[in-house]
């Protein structure tokens, strides 16, 4: 939608199948940037995934434009209609491996030349669109 939509601890999240034939789930991201009037913000970013104790996988980028958050004054994100997040791809492009898992979602952001990193995780069930829950 281009919105930023949080997701909740136990939230079933569909993974996505990319161009180079692996898969992913998107991690967008709202943080309070105190002062700050410009139209887009660039931040150091990261997202990753965890499965089992191990690092499952991780995002592409270490940058993201972030724009002001029209819902919560104050507040910039990374959710845009053609991009809702940072791209976390699997490491493994075997689906099966992941489907239906519990994994963590954990995405830091710092204003770039900080050395303060803000952090948040959410514990989520994904799924394979092809095999949506309720739907098998």
């Amino acid at each position: 939608t281009g919105k930023f939509e949080p997701y909740v601890d136990g939230q079933w999240v569909p993974m996505v199948h990319g161009i180079q034939d692996g898969f992913h789930v998107w991690a967008a991201f709202r943080v309070g940037l105190p002062g700050a009037t410009d139209s887009k913000v660039l931040l150091d970013a990261k997202g990753r995934s965890y499965l089992k104790c191990g690092l499952a996988a991780s995002s592409f980028e270490d940058k993201a434009y972030a724009y002001p958050d029209a819902d919560l004054v104050g507040t910039y994100t990374n959710a845009k209609k053609d991009k809702p997040g940072l791209t976390v791809a699997f490491s493994e492009k075997e689906v099966a491996l992941y489907c239906g898992q519990w994994i963590v979602v954990a995405v830091e952001v710092r204003e770039p030349g900080s050395n303060v990193w803000g952090r948040a995780e959410r514990i989520l069930r994904v799924f394979d669109l092809a095999n949506e829950p309720g739907k098998f």
